[in-house]
C-alpha cells in the first residue's frame, strides 16, 4: 500500500504482485474540508484509513515524504 499524505486529500493505492506483475487491487482518495480544523482533519484522515487497512490487510505500507511548496506561476 501506498499512502500519499495531505491535510486536504491524503490519496492512497494498493497493488498486489502476482508472477512479476504488479496488478491494481483498490485505489482511493480522502477528502476534507480545509475550512476544519487541522486536528478534526487529521482524526478523518486516521479513521478512513483505518478501514481501508482493516479491509484490504497489506503487507507493507509505504508513506510518501511530505513537501510543502508555495504556487509560483507567473
Amino acid at each position: 500500500m501506498g499512502i500519499d499524505p495531505g491535510s486536504q486529500c491524503t490519496g492512497y493505492g494498493i497493488v498486489d504482485e502476482i508472477k512479476g506483475e504488479l496488478t491494481t487491487v483498490h485505489w482511493g482518495g480522502i477528502r476534507c474540508n480545509p475550512r476544519e480544523p487541522f486536528v478534526k482533519r487529521l482524526k478523518t484522515v486516521y479513521k478512513e484509513l483505518t478501514q481501508v487497512l482493516k479491509e484490504y490487510q497489506p503487507d507493507a505500507v509505504a508513506v510518501e515524504e511530505l513537501f510543502f511548496s508555495k504556487n509560483d506561476q507567473k
